[in-house]
């Protein structure tokens, strides 16, 4: 019986060329299905790309209101 796996959502953020990004959120959309032959990802929520790691997880919706993701220190 082939492992179950979860809707993945995945989202691309900062590549300015709309079918460029549409093209890589589609084969990126692949790797969790192939990890997870491998290891377990039924809590897996989704895959998020980004040019700007910081504005990606300022944005990353943490599951609670309010609860905002840590600012980065550079």
């Amino acid at each position: 019986m082939p492992p179950l796996f979860p809707q993945i959502k995945v989202t691309v953020q900062g590549i300015t060329n709309q079918y460029g990004a549409e093209c890589f959120g589609t084969q990126m959309f692949h790797l969790p299905r192939k990890v997870g032959q491998y290891i377990d990802i039924s809590t897996l929520d989704g895959v998020s790309i980004a040019v700007d790691y910081d504005e990606a997880l300022r944005d990353l919706d943490r599951g609670f209101e309010g609860l905002a993701a840590r600012e980065s220190h550079q």
